[in-house]
């Protein structure tokens, strides 16, 4: 997102639609460190001895971790329906860039300028 915000705020008038993005992209930003969290600590065939499901972190942010932690399906399942409003969330702000954003002066060369002499 911060590309993007970068190449908006080159357009003149965009104050309001650059504070949009980059309000999106902070809300996004956790929402995308737990989804690298789940996507990436591998998850173990072994149980605890409760038969609960576990899964190997290791992380050194701020502190190491590096072991065996429960797994909570309630929470994977709520990521996933928070990961999916955040996409809609994106489509509607992508709208909203298309929609506000002034379109670039067309730049081209006209045919006949192209045509050799």
């Amino acid at each position: 997102m911060r590309p993007s915000a970068s190449l908006i705020g080159l357009r003149p008038d965009v104050d309001r639609l650059l504070a949009a993005v980059h309000s999106f992209s902070e809300k996004a930003r956790g929402l995308a460190a737990e989804r690298t969290r789940w996507a990436h600590d591998p998850l173990v065939g072994v149980a605890n001895t409760a038969g609960d499901p576990l899964r190997f972190e290791i992380t050194a942010e701020r502190n190491l971790v590096y072991k065996f932690k429960k797994v909570d399906m309630t929470k994977i399942k709520d990521l996933e329906r928070r990961t999916w409003q955040k996409v809609g969330a994106f489509r509607q702000l992508a709208d909203q860039v298309r929609r506000e954003l002034p379109p670039l002066p067309n730049k081209r060369p006209a045919p006949s300028d192209t045509t050799p002499t």
